[in-house]
C-alpha cells in the first residue's frame, strides 16, 4: 500500500471513530442522543421547621442535600443566592433589620448594611440595597449609593443596566406600581398602574419579562407592562435560571406554607419542600 494511500486510510478511520462518539444506535434508532442533564440548582429559603421563627436553609432543586445554614435566636429571610451559587444574602431581624451575607454553606456570616434585602447583580459585584432608600452598593458593602426613591423590592435586568423596583411613594411615585431605573438612578419610568401591593419581583434570565406576585397571585409581563397573565396563585415568586419554571410559596394545597415550582404555562405542578412546617423566600440559583 502507497504512502497516500494508508494516510487516506487512516483519516478515514480518525473519522469513524469521531462519528462514533457523537451518534450511537439504540435499538434500531440512530443518534446523536441528548447528553447527561445539568448538574441540580440550588434553592435557598427560610422555613420555621426546626425553631419557632424562621432560619436560612439550602437544598438542591432536585430536592436532596437540604442543609440547615443559620442558627439564630431572631429571624433569618430572604435569601437571595449569588449568580454563581457561592453566596446568600438575607436579611437578619435584628434592631433594625440588617442585611448579611454569608457563603452558600453558611459559613463566614458578615453584616453589611441595614435594609430589607439585597439582590445581587447578575455579574456578581454589586448589590441593590433595599432600605430607607434603594441604592447601590459593592458586594462587599463599602460604595454605597442611595438614591431618592424608595423601594420595597428590587431586581437586576439580565444585562445590568436597568432595574425594576416596586415604590414606597417617594420622590412622587405611586406607591406599590413597578417602576424601572438605569443602574445609576436616572430616568425612571412606570410600568403598572394597578397600586396593589406586591411581594416580590423578579427579571427574567432572558431579560424579556418581569414576575411579580401580589396578594395571592403570581403574574408575569412584559417589561414595558403589557401582557399581564397569571399562570398561577401563590406569592414570593421567583424563575428558575433558565427561565423555564416559576418557584413559588402558598399554602392552598395542604394548609402550609409550602414552596412549589410550576412551567410558566401553569403545567407541572411540584411541591419542592413536602414538610408540615411554614416554608417561604424562596431563590433559585446555579449550583457552584
Amino acid at each position: 500500500m502507497s504512502t497516500q494511500r494508508k494516510l487516506r486510510f487512516a483519516l478515514l478511520a480518525t473519522t469513524a471513530v469521531l462519528l462514533a462518539g457523537c451518534f450511537s444506535r439504540r435499538g434500531n434508532q440512530v443518534g446523536p442522543f441528548p447528553g447527561p442533564p445539568p448538574p441540580p440548582g440550588l434553592i435557598a429559603f427560610a422555613s420555621n421547621r426546626d425553631d419557632g421563627h424562621a432560619e436560612i436553609y439550602v437544598m438542591q432543586d432536585d430536592r436532596t442535600h437540604l442543609v440547615r445554614l443559620t442558627f439564630n435566636s431572631v429571624t433569618d429571610a430572604a435569601p437571595l443566592l449569588s449568580p454563581d451559587g457561592t453566596k446568600i444574602t438575607f436579611r437578619r431581624e435584628l434592631n433594625p433589620a440588617s442585611v448579611f451575607v454569608m457563603n452558600v454553606d453558611g459559613s463566614h456570616q458578615i453584616g453589611l448594611a441595614p435594609g430589607e434585602r439585597a439582590e445581587w447583580s447578575p455579574d456578581g459585584t454589586k448589590l441593590a440595597l433595599v432600605a430607607d432608600s434603594l441604592g447601590v452598593m459593592n458586594s462587599d458593602g463599602t460604595g454605597k449609593h442611595s438614591f431618592p426613591i424608595g423601594a420595597s423590592l428590587v431586581a437586576w435586568s439580565p444585562d445590568g443596566l436597568k432595574l425594576a423596583y416596586v415604590s414606597t411613594g417617594v420622590g412622587g411615585q405611586h406607591d406599590n406600581d413597578v417602576y424601572i431605573i438605569n443602574s445609576n438612578g436616572t430616568a425612571p419610568a412606570r410600568i403598572t398602574q394597578d397600586g396593589i401591593a406586591k411581594n416580590s419581583l423578579a427579571w427574567s434570565p432572558d431579560g424579556t419579562k418581569i414576575l411579580y406576585s401580589a396578594t395571592q397571585s403570581v403574574y408575569v409581563m412584559n417589561t414595558d407592562g403589557s401582557g399581564v397573565d397569571s399562570p398561577v396563585a401563590g406569592r414570593s415568586a421567583r424563575w428558575s435560571p433558565n427561565g423555564e419554571r416559576i418557584i413559588f410559596v402558598t399554602d392552598a394545597f395542604d394548609g402550609n406554607e409550602e414552596i412549589y415550582s410550576i412551567r410558566i404555562d401553569g403545567s407541572d405542578l411540584q411541591n419542592m419542600t413536602q414538610n408540615a412546617a411554614n416554608d417561604s423566600d424562596p431563590d433559585w440559583g446555579p449550583r457552584p
